[in-house]
């Protein structure tokens, strides 16, 4: 309080015995803060005379003869002042500051009240601060993003690895203080004001680098391209400093649609998605082919599937042949499992990061060609298209069939043997050899069971007889036969 008004309020306070008068009111008061000024004006108050409310006071009784008198004090200077001699309108009790008054900074307002019987009484000081200069910033203040983003602009890949957010920090400026909000724009023009977010700053704030965060999702709402990144601070008062200069990105948050075109099979004829592929020319596994126009990221996980899924013999895989490449071999196994089918599905899905669903290519639809030249089945007591019963006999009464290796061959692969004819009668006559029977190894002669003396005794003599054999490679879901063994039984 300035002197001269701090030695008339000691005095005045020795005089009285009620104590000092409460505070003058003045309406638009910001609220305190933790580190900020007190009491202070928002500018939007400074532009016209500021208004000062005075409480009633207690035993007032003005007349002619005993008046009573009211002074406002800013600083060390006398505003204005009110005399009554009559009783008070309450609506009477204001006074206003001169907007020449109003210089930033900080400023005591009290009043006197004079009352009737000539005693003197002061209010409290209220300390009003009143702040007109903006926040200036240093050098222009553009916002300081990572090298890597300054350099190579805002990628997919790069907010994937960073959570989906870009900070920036915001640099030191003059006169920061608690309350001031920065609000920050993400925008495609240097002059745009395309608004991001906002903040205000606490005094905990002030004792640490600021920053400020940009949302993955924002950025790639508002695309690819050139971007201008920029921010504004309006201190507590409402004072606005001039935007920062804008810091030009380049974006490329949004990768373009996918295309994933049918993938190829490798010496297989046809074309786009309709393939025919010979087995014989991929006797080592089939090789698909993902095409070089198919969109695809070094982050995206790529998988081939072969057949429709959730088959024992469908296939996939997230292997290339090397790394790097685009194409996936399918096992022979696999391979051999859809011999002779058609619409064989043959697709590849792409996973991508931060991405639930999977992106799926367009299907191929293959055909594999039925199997040619597989081996006859062969029998150690057939001789110049006979079979007989004495030779059996010699034979520890009983004749041991084989199969010699047939292309594709593989463990767990089943084979069936059978024998038909007729019996004495003419009636037909079968007999099962072997049946579903998985093979344990890949050899060059595969026993394949045999059929006893008793067994033969029961065909007719001199009559036809039929040796079958059959392989599934698809665990019995369809049969491929061998060369049969005809021959006339014979004693």
């Amino acid at each position: 309080m300035p002197m001269f008004s701090l030695i008339d309020w000691i005095c005045m306070r020795l005089r009285g015995s009620d104590g000092p008068l409460p505070l003058p009111q003045v309406d638009g008061l910001l609220e305190n803060i933790d580190g900020g000024e007190p009491n202070l004006l928002p500018v939007a108050l400074l532009s016209n005379p500021l208004r000062v409310d005075i409480p009633m006071w207690q035993n007032s009784n003005p007349t002619p003869e005993h008046p009573e008198t009211l002074e406002l004090f800013w600083d060390d200077r006398r505003i204005d002042s009110k005399v009554w001699e009559n009783p008070i309108d309450p609506g009477e009790l204001f006074f206003e500051v001169p907007v020449a008054s109003l210089s930033d900074g900080s400023h005591l307002l009290c009043y006197v009240v004079t009352g009737w019987n000539g005693g003197s009484s002061p209010s409290d000081p209220l300390t009003l601060t009143i702040d007109k200069i903006p926040p200036v910033l240093n050098n222009e203040g553009p916002l300081i993003f990572p090298p890597e983003i300054t350099s190579g602009g805002v990628t997919h890949s790069w907010l994937v690895a960073n959570d989906e957010r870009l900070s920036a920090q915001l640099p030191a400026y003059q006169t920061a203080r608690p309350g001031d909000v920065i609000t920050w724009y993400w925008s495609n023009s240097v002059t745009g004001r395309e608004r991001v977010d906002e903040r205000t700053l606490s005094q905990a704030d002030l004792d640490q680098p600021i920053m400020i965060d940009f949302d993955g999702s924002i950025i790639r709402q508002r695309g690819n391209g050139q971007r201008f990144v920029t921010y504004i601070i309006k201190d507590r008062a409402g004072n606005t400093a001039p935007a920062a200069r804008a810091v030009e990105l380049k974006v490329e948050a949004n990768r373009p649609p996918r295309q994933l075109p049918a993938p190829k099979i490798k010496d297989a004829s046809g074309s786009g998605s309709n393939w025919t592929l010979d087995p014989f020319k991929a006797i080592n596994g089939a090789t698909v082919i993902i095409p070089e126009e198919a969109i695809l990221y070094d982050d995206d996980e790529v998988y081939l599937q072969w057949a429709e899924p959730g088959s024992e013999w469908s296939f996939r895989t997230d292997e290339p042949t090397s790394p790097g490449s685009r194409q996936y071999l399918v096992p022979k196994d696999k391979l051999a499992a859809q011999i002779g089918k058609t619409d064989v599905p043959v697709y590849y899905e792409v996973f991508e990061v931060q991405v639930p669903e999977s992106h799926e290519s367009t299907r191929s639809k293959l055909r594999v060609n039925d199997l040619t030249g597989l081996p006859a089945l062969q029998c150690d007591c057939l001789t110049s298209q006979q079979i007989s019963l004495a030779r059996v006999h010699d034979n520890g009464n009983k004749a041991n069939f084989s199969l010699s290796r047939w292309p594709f061959m593989g463990t767990g692969q089943l084979v069936s043997v059978s024998a038909h004819g007729v019996d004495a009668s003419d009636a037909a006559h079968d007999v099962v050899i072997l049946k579903d029977h998985p093979v344990a190894s890949v050899v060059d002669v595969l026993p394949t069971g045999d059929i006893s003396l008793d067994q033969l005794d029961d065909f007719k003599i001199g009559g036809s007889m039929e040796f079958k054999a059959k392989v599934s490679f698809d665990g019995g879901q369809t049969w491929k036969s061998f060369v049969s063994a005809n021959c006339t039984l014979v004693n």
